[in-house]
């Protein structure tokens, strides 16, 4: 027994020997059955060439609606280059997830919509029939709707019409809708031809259709089919990559005002920082880091390691780097990058982002900041994340720092500058939550305060001392403790609305037991943003302030039967609870009830106590009332909460 024990090791292998040598053969072989039939198509017969009918033309025969030819060059590659297949475009046509938004640009403004001119074109005719705005001349080849003549009951002395012109977006797939507006006196006789006008004769007529038809665009269920006749409308898309003399390069067909507000807004998203830029001549210095190397890993997630990524940074100047550039010729040939090699400024850390060209015809490059030619690859992928983050032109976006009673800080970034309301960890842990954030100290413009509790000031005149950041606070918040030094202070006066770089500023009293506390909506480009916490009751005041918002961080602080059961001694708990205090999460939801909620895109539900509430009961009260909000956050303590964009 024992040596059959011992020798069946040796029969099983010997099986298994026999049937490696044999089995592939039987199931994947020639004959098998499993075979390899990827080559059967060169077997296939050949079938004469289609003979025709006497009196045809062979041209009638052609494709109706080519497919176009696309090259390893529309890619940023060229012949020579090492070829990657690149990743496949997502198809937009009929994915009832078209994201719909108003974009401003100076005194421009558009829809900009996800979907491709082909699938556009029968919508919005659709739109202007069921509203009774007949096209009174149309030309799909050049994506042209002009209205019919039409009178408002508020304007019976005007006749009015308007132009819709549908252009390729920046990227693939995206479409561009500008309107314009026309009237004249009901008395003058209708012109046989419009002389249109580069903008509209009236702009909040043109803002009315403006609005009116991107919300019949992001609610329709785009089931109007795709016009194959209007799949050229507006040429191809006016950002893509190409090569110029072996160089990956992106071509931008914009005029020059939208051309280097594409790339400001770009070179300022996730992952890039803009050290210095030059726009008279289309220069920028710019540093880039990978968002996924901002985020702590799996393994520091589990053991709360701490995380301190490091931003792009730069000791030179981008004029110093400018008078080292080579000029004209010699930087259109100029050699591959040897950064280690350099010494003039060596060392140099980032890159330069160059436009040339002319109206309608730029030329963006990226070299290193001596000038040189990058890898190929390294310029490709660059250029690629750049045209990718220029075509959401993010007009305000907010982040946390923390949300809670150990500490708040709010980030608002807008497209000129980055804020910070209130500041209530230390100097060093705010400089630490500002790095998980890809943000640094010097790119603040200000420092807004709510009012004086510790949870809100306590790093506020540190971290504005150590980074000489200006101010804003009510005079009773200044006055209601010894904040320290604060060298450059703005005091609020009488709540009046104010301007920071382009950014309109409202601050909102609010009952709360502090001296003179203030919270804030934030309008800029029409996109409205507003925070509301620290406050006890909701009064006519504040809900005013707070309706047609588009994002708003909301406090819902505690569940009543949680305050009134737990440990807090009843001063405390009176104090909470009370009118003056905090918003419970039953007043929380009753205030969405009474506000239009219509253009939410972001709720973010903040301040939640961790003595007296649960993320479960807030998310059960407030639930049933954000119906129309597209995405509700729950801000924490430790983390607060990510970039959330308004577009």
């Amino acid at each position: 027994m024992t040596s059959m024990n011992r020798a069946l090791p040796r029969v099983i292998f010997f099986l298994a020997l026999c049937f490696s040598q044999t089995g592939c053969g039987w199931f994947f072989g020639e004959k098998g059955v499993f075979r390899d039939r990827s080559n059967d198509y060169l077997k296939a017969e050949k079938i004469p060439p289609l003979t025709l009918p006497e009196g045809k033309k062979s041209a009638s025969m052609g494709d109706l609606y080519p497919v176009p030819v696309i090259s390893a060059t529309d890619f940023g590659y060229d012949q020579g280059m090492e070829y990657e297949v690149p990743r496949p475009m997502p198809l937009s046509a009929n994915s009832r997830e078209d994201k719909v938004r108003i974009q401003r640009v100076g005194g421009e403004s558009w829809i900009l919509i996800d979907a491709a001119p082909g699938e556009l074109w029968p919508r919005i005719r659709n739109f202007l029939n069921v509203n009774g705005l007949n096209a009174s001349y149309s030309n799909i080849g050049q994506g042209v709707i002009e209205t019919e003549w039409l009178q408002f009951k508020t304007d019976p002395e005007l006749q009015h019409t308007y132009r819709l012109q549908i252009d390729q977006g920046v990227q693939p797939e995206t479409s561009e809708i500008h309107i314009t507006h026309y009237s004249i006196v009901v008395s003058e006789a209708l012109p046989a031809d419009i002389n249109w006008p580069k903008k509209s004769i009236n702009p909040e007529r043109e803002k009315w259709l403006m609005d009116e038809l991107a919300a019949t665009l992001a609610n329709d269920s785009a089931e109007g089919g795709t016009s194959l006749l209007a799949q050229n409308i507006g040429g191809s898309v006016k950002a893509n990559l190409g090569m110029l003399r072996i160089e990956p390069v992106l071509f931008i067909r914009l005029d020059r005002v939208r051309s280097l507000a594409t790339l400001s807004y770009a070179a300022k998203k996730e992952g890039f920082i803009t050290f210095e830029s030059d726009t008279d001549n289309g220069l920028y210095y710019i540093g880039y880091k990978d968002p996924k190397d901002m985020k702590p890993g799996w393994f520091k997630r589990v053991l709360h390691l701490p995380h301190n990524p490091k931003l792009p940074t730069t000791e030179y100047t981008l004029a110093q780097l400018k008078g080292i550039l080579p000029q004209a010729e010699a930087l259109e040939g100029a050699p591959l990058s040897k950064r280690s090699k350099e010494k003039m400024l060596p060392d140099a850390e980032g890159y330069l982002l160059m436009v040339t060209g002319e109206q309608n015809n730029f030329v963006v490059r990226i070299r290193d900041p001596y000038g040189k030619r990058l890898n190929p690859k390294e310029a490709r992928q660059l250029l690629t994340i750049l045209r990718k983050k220029s075509h959401l032109m993010t007009l305000i976006r907010f982040a946390s720092l923390g949300s809670g009673s150990r500490g708040n800080a709010t980030l608002v970034e807008w497209t000129s500058g980055t804020l910070m309301i209130d500041c209530g960890f230390s100097l060093k842990e705010a400089e630490q939550r500002l790095q998980r954030l890809g943000k640094s100290p010097e790119s603040l413009k200000a420092i807004l305060v709510t009012h004086e509790h510790g949870d809100h000031i306590k790093g506020v005149a540190a971290f504005s001392r150590r980074h000489q950041i200006p101010v804003y606070m009510t005079p009773g918040t200044y006055n209601s403790r010894d904040l320290g030094e604060i060298p450059y202070l703005q005091l609020i006066q009488g709540y009046a609305p104010f301007e920071i770089a382009g950014l309109q500023v409202f601050p909102v009293a609010v009952p709360h037991d502090a001296r003179e506390p203030s919270q804030f909506v934030f309008e800029h480009q029409g996109k409205r943003l507003g925070i509301l916490t620290d406050l006890g009751s909701i009064t006519p005041h504040v809900e005013a302030h707070y309706q047609n918002l588009d994002a708003m961080v909301l406090e819902a602080n505690h569940d009543p039967f949680m305050l009134a059961s737990g440990s807090y001694p009843p001063s405390l708990k009176q104090r909470v609870g009370g009118s003056w205090g905090h918003l419970s999460n039953q007043q929380a939801a009753g205030f969405l009830q009474r506000i239009d909620c219509a253009r939410l895109q972001h709720l973010v539900v903040a301040h939640i106590s961790q003595q007296n509430n649960r993320l479960d009961l807030a998310q059960a009260t407030l639930s049933p009332m954000t119906t129309q909000v597209k995405q509700i956050t729950y801000a924490c303590q430790d983390q607060g909460f990510d970039w959330l964009s308004v577009n």
